[in-house]
């Protein structure tokens, strides 16, 4: 669902604390143009879980996961991103094309580290959202 993609885009370049600490935010996968620190959501592939009302497809349950991700050996700024990205989702109501945004839930926890190829290691930190969407 591209609204709900354009939507996380938005809920977080547009939160000043989110951005006083990224450098961006990435639909997907960061670039190789792409500094350290900054956010990354993606869509988890999972069973479809629409809601309808006979033939007519009345919600959509979506999963997506959000995470900050930072250089070095210490975590606790990618959990200082992770903890404003949290903020911002928890209870947002941002607005969609043809549908209604209902809410956001933390359903789960995003916490390892990768090691680049140059040895230096990644802080990967964040959660994984259940978003549900209903038509107007």
């Amino acid at each position: 669902m591209n609204e709900v993609d354009a939507a996380l885009m938005q809920l977080l370049t547009s939160d000043a604390t989110c951005m006083s600490l990224a450098t961006e935010v990435c639909n997907t996968v960061g670039t190789e143009d792409t500094v350290f620190p900054f956010y990354v959501f993606i869509k988890q592939p999972r069973g479809d879980e629409d809601r309808y009302s006979f033939a007519t497809r009345v919600g959509k349950r979506l999963e997506y996961a959000v995470k900050a991700v930072t250089l070095g050996p210490s975590r606790e700024f990618a959990q200082q991103m992770a903890d404003a990205a949290d903020a911002v989702l928890l209870d947002s109501a941002p607005s969609l094309a043809g549908w209604s945004w209902q809410y956001c839930r933390r359903r789960g926890s995003i916490d390892y580290q990768v090691v680049a190829p140059d040895g230096t290691l990644e802080q990967h930190v964040g959660g994984v959202y259940d978003i549900f969407v209903a038509k107007e």
